[in-house]
């Protein structure tokens, strides 16, 4: 991908991170913003979509939401795969990645049988893998962990999918979908993040409009490096890993308006 803030990419994730916080606001409740991120994750190729809260030493999440096929929930339950599913043994262990292909786990070198048997059954539930983004937790949890599950014969093209885009969808999920609670009105982010300087906000919303580096230096009147500069200090305050992921955090926070 262009190393530039700009690029037809950068321009089209943007746009797509920005219809969707406009969904996520306009949804009525938290029934109807669980309805918006399922048609997110859908249109990057997921069958389904996972997302939990962690306490840092717990295997188990303290809360989660999902939408996986009624039979597969049983079955994983009943063989008792939460204890063996590699997904949430990695994350305990510090080792989460950002994918899991179903069936691709095999035998031996100390790998529990059944593990291979959880990810086999994967598989042949139908499911291609887990796409995994992870974010800062909400107080009194460490970790929001979003999953995204392609269809078996979608799963190559979702596997494939740019990780920006990815992880913008998978940061304003985190950031409105959070445990349901009997009022309805669940999801709005609430864990720590620093208020961006006036500048911070200046080069962010000109990034979501689509400039590049040398038209927002141009704009502002000031060097490409400090742009960089002001980017950077504005991507670590959000918490975020990338460009897309900055832009969808400051939108939900309201550091930007657009």
């Amino acid at each position: 991908m262009n190393k530039d803030f700009g690029g037809h990419f950068e321009l089209r994730a943007a746009n797509i991170l920005i219809d969707l916080v406009g969904a996520f606001q306009n949804a009525a409740d938290d029934a109807a913003r669980w309805e918006v991120a399922n048609r997110a994750a859908a249109s990057i190729g997921a069958k389904a979509l996972l997302i939990g809260g962690f306490r840092e030493n717990e295997l188990l999440p303290a809360w989660a939401r999902a939408n996986i096929d009624e039979d597969w929930g049983t079955y994983y339950h009943e063989n008792g795969f939460c204890d063996v599913d590699l997904v949430l043994l990695n994350r305990k262990n510090g080792r989460l990645s950002a994918s899991h292909r179903a069936g691709s786990t095999a035998a031996g070198q100390g790998v529990n049988p059944k593990s291979v048997e959880w990810c086999h059954g994967l598989r042949d539930a139908g499911y291609g893998g887990h796409i995994m983004r992870s974010f800062d937790g909400s107080p009194g949890l460490s970790q929001t962990l979003v999953s995204f599950m392609p269809a078996c014969e979608d799963s190559e093209d979702a596997f494939r999918m740019n990780t920006a885009l990815v992880t913008g969808i998978a940061a304003l999920v985190a950031a409105y979908i959070g445990p349901p609670t009997i009022d309805g009105d669940a999801g709005h982010m609430i864990c720590g993040y620093q208020e961006l300087s006036t500048r911070e906000r200046e080069v962010v919303s000109l990034l979501a409009e689509g400039l590049n580096t040398a038209r927002i230096a141009e704009k502002l009147g000031i060097a490409e490096v400090t742009v960089q500069k002001h980017f950077k200090g504005a991507r670590i305050k959000m918490g975020a890993t990338n460009r897309a992921q900055t832009l969808a955090l400051a939108m939900v926070r309201n550091q930007i308006y657009l």
